[in-house]
Order: structure tokens, then C-alpha cells, then sequence
């Protein structure tokens, strides 16, 4: 029923945000973190708000934009810290 109108389209836009921002936090995430060094509240940081992230996209799961939002910040904490575990985890194999 849905073929020839634009829902596919806007599907595909919507999926693509959550790699674009994760993208951007792959790249921004670990060097905010080499400048401050700080890794471990870096680290915990990122993982705190990707809970509260997933925690918000669930419960507000009526209102899209917000959902859409907080699985966001729940993507782009999670590629940030893979980026900053294995920065913190460099760092204290070589100590």
C-alpha cells in the first residue's frame, strides 16, 4: 500500500542519523579525551549518558522527535566509548 509514496524515503533518511552522529563521535569523542586526559570520567561519562539515552528512548517512545533524539545520544555515546575503552585500556598496558 505504501509503494510510490515517499515513506521509504523518509525511513531511509531517519536511519541514516544514528551512523552520521555515531560517526562524528568515533572521530570527536577520544580526542576530547586526549586533550583533557581524563579517560575514566570520560569513559564513565559517555557510558552514563547512553543508559539515560536508552532508558529515555524507551519510555518516550509516543513522542518520535524525542525517541529519535535520545537514540542518538544512546549511538553516539556507545561508538565514543568503544573509541574511549580501547584508549584507556592502551593506557594501562603500557604503564
Amino acid at each position: 500500500m505504501l509503494m510510490g509514496t515517499k515513506v521509504d524515503l523518509l525511513v531511509g533518511f531517519v536511519t541514516t542519523i544514528l551512523p552520521l552522529c555515531a560517526a562524528i563521535a568515533v572521530y570527536y569523542v577520544p580526542r576530547m579525551s586526549e586533550k583533557l586526559q581524563e579517560r575514566r570520567y570520560d569513559a564513565s561519562i559517555t557510558f552514563m549518558s547512553g543508559a539515560i539515552g536508552s532508558a529515555v528512548s524507551g519510555l518516550v517512545d509516543s513522542i518520535p522527535l524525542i525517541a529519535i533524539v535520545a537514540l542518538c545520544v544512546a549511538e553516539v555515546t556507545a561508538m565514543g566509548s568503544l573509541m574511549l575503552l580501547s584508549c584507556v585500556v592502551s593506557a594501562l598496558k603500557s604503564r
